[in-house]
């Protein structure tokens, strides 16, 4: 169960982040340069369509602790039918999104930091679940 306390603050990070309008730019950069497979997934990708559909994605996430399957179309388009996301990307994603964080958000701390960690999990966690659903 995620505490208020973490909902709180990533909910205020989320929202210093989201007015900066290089942050998922900023995400996407370190997200793709982080290694081949993640840079070949997104090779002929419409970044500036991906990066609405980020956002989107990232409003289901933060509904997942509470309400898993609000992920259920996502996790289909990832899973090995599909868009073939392979689980360990999950992590480099995670990782990447909270180096976007560090870079974007002023009051950027450990607890910040946790925050963003608490409540992505729970939705990668359920698609990583539906990686072999067919």
């Amino acid at each position: 169960m995620i505490q208020r306390y973490s909902v709180k603050v990533f909910n205020d990070s989320f929202e210093r982040c989201s007015r900066d309008p290089a942050f998922l730019e900023r995400f996407y950069e370190i997200f793709i340069s982080s290694n081949d497979e993640v840079r070949e997934k997104f090779k002929n990708t419409d970044m500036e369509n991906q990066k609405g559909v980020l956002r989107i994605s990232l409003s289901y996430m933060m509904l997942a602790h509470q309400t898993p399957n609000v992920l259920d179309k996502l996790a289909v388009q990832h899973n090995t039918q599909n868009l073939d996301i392979k689980p360990h990307l999950y992590s480099v994603w995670l990782d990447s999104m909270v180096r976007a964080v560090k870079l974007t958000d002023l009051e950027y701390d450990d607890g910040v930091e946790q925050a963003w960690r608490d409540m992505m999990q729970p939705g990668i966690d359920y698609i990583i679940s539906k990686y072999d659903d067919i």
